[in-house]
């Protein structure tokens, strides 16, 4: 089987025609994982506003069968808080003023997020989405267990206090890969469970060791916001072959 991965869409839907257009070549059998922030646009992307196309981008996914976790910015399009073990919304949350919030807080406020509109079938998928999805011996999530949604905010060393815990996680349930989003890095990185860091470059490839080493896999992120060469990766499970793609945006 294989397996097409991208993460953090965030409502560019030219990145989301581009690689589906790119996966539709493929003739072999195939699933596609999104792993989360499908939706949810920050004023940081300013510039690219009028790239966003919320509505348009979840009907894709439907169309194309896009199995999807939920992300940290979808939960927040929903208003749901995360049940996170390291930090307890207090009762009076919602009450707390934005400075108190930042002074008490260690999760993300989303100050400056724009507003998203969904119709009711969109919303559903964003709604039914869960925090991680398991495919043999495969996991995607938006982030690292116990923050799978990716809702702490990354300071104070977090993801090397995470990845041990997270490490553990796979081994109890017998799984090999972690496919996880979340970092809008700019190419696929990888950690083993002998603690090595492999980047994978846009001009490799690289054949995993799944007999002897577990692995987490920072994929980059899909939108084309602050580079013009949005990027998912490509993995098989019969070769164990892991590859990087790129889906060329051309501005007009």
């Amino acid at each position: 089987m294989k397996y097409y991965i991208f993460s953090d869409l965030h409502e560019d839907e030219i990145s989301l025609k581009k690689t589906l257009d790119i996966i539709s070549s493929e003739n072999e059998p195939f699933v596609i994982y999104s792993l989360g922030d499908n939706v949810g646009f920050s004023k940081h992307y300013h510039s690219s506003a009028s790239k966003r196309k919320a509505n348009k981008c979840i009907d894709l996914l439907i169309k194309n069968n896009v199995n999807s976790v939920i992300g940290n910015h979808d939960l927040n399009f929903l208003n749901k808080k995360p049940l996170i073990p390291f930090f307890i919304y207090p009762n009076e949350w919602e009450e707390l003023s934005i400075k108190e919030k930042i002074k008490r807080s260690g999760v993300w406020l989303y100050l400056d997020e724009y507003l998203t509109k969904l119709s009711k079938k969109n919303h559903l998928y964003i709604e039914k989405n869960t925090d991680f999805l398991i495919n043999e011996d495969l996991l995607f999530s938006h982030f690292l267990y116990p923050d799978f949604n990716g809702n702490l905010i990354l300071k104070n060393n977090l993801i090397e206090k995470l990845l041990p815990v997270h490490f553990i996680f796979m081994e109890i349930n017998k799984l090999k890969i972690s496919f996880v989003g979340h970092l809008h890095t700019q190419t696929p990185i990888l950690i083993t469970s002998k603690k090595e860091k492999i980047i994978l470059n846009d001009d490799e490839s690289l054949f995993l060791d799944t007999e002897n080493l577990e692995y987490i896999i920072f994929c980059p992120s899909l939108n084309s916001y602050k580079s013009n060469k949005p990027k998912f990766i490509k993995y098989c499970d019969k070769t164990k072959k892991l590859e990087c793609y790129f889906a060329d945006i051309i501005e007009a």
